[in-house]
C-alpha cells in the first residue's frame, strides 16, 4: 500500500507498524518470563523453605517436622523470615530480567513489585494492541476508499 504522491509514506507507516508489533512481542515475552519467576528462600535455621510467585506469595511452603516441635512464635518467625527472603529473591529476579530485557529504563521501566510489573506489562500490551487495531482499521478504510 503506497501513496503515489508520497512514495515514502507507505514505508514509514509499515515501519511504524513493524516497530509496534516488535514492541508488543517483546512485552509479551517479558510478561511470560515474569510469570514464570519463582522467588525462593530458606529460614536462617534451615527448617523452613518458602517459594513465591508474583501471583502467589506462598506458592510452596516446606516445614521440617523438627520445626513443629518448637514454639509457635519461633516457627512463625522462621516462616516470616523465609517469606520475606522469597519475596526479596523474586524482586531481585524481576529487576534482573527487566534490566536485561529493557536496558533498565525507557517506557518499559517497571515497578519493583512483580505483580505490579505484570499488570503494567498487560496495560502496555493493551495499549499497543488497541493502537495496532486502530491503525489496521484506518488502513483498511483507506484501501477501500482509494481502491488500493
Amino acid at each position: 500500500m503506497s501513496d503515489p504522491t508520497n512514495p515514502g509514506a507507505g514505508t514509514s507507516l509499515s515501519s511504524l507498524l513493524r516497530q509496534m508489533q516488535d514492541q508488543f512481542d517483546r512485552s509479551e515475552r517479558l510478561n511470560s518470563q515474569l510469570s514464570e519467576l519463582v522467588g525462593r528462600a530458606v529460614s536462617p535455621d534451615g527448617m523452613v523453605r518458602v517459594a513465591c510467585t508474583a501471583d502467589d506469595p506462598t506458592h510452596e511452603v516446606e516445614i521440617d517436622p523438627r520445626a513443629l516441635r518448637r514454639g509457635a512464635t519461633d516457627l512463625a518467625g522462621s516462616l516470616q523470615e523465609a517469606a520475606r527472603g522469597a519475596r526479596a529473591d523474586l524482586a531481585r529476579q524481576t529487576d534482573d530480567l527487566i534490566r536485561e530485557q529493557t536496558g533498565g529504563g525507557g517506557p518499559l521501566a517497571l515497578p519493583h513489585d512483580p505483580a505490579a510489573a505484570q499488570q503494567k506489562l498487560r496495560h502496555l500490551n493493551d495499549l499497543i494492541n488497541s493502537g495496532a487495531r486502530d491503525t489496521n482499521l484506518m488502513f483498511e478504510r483507506m484501501r477501500r476508499q482509494f481502491g488500493l
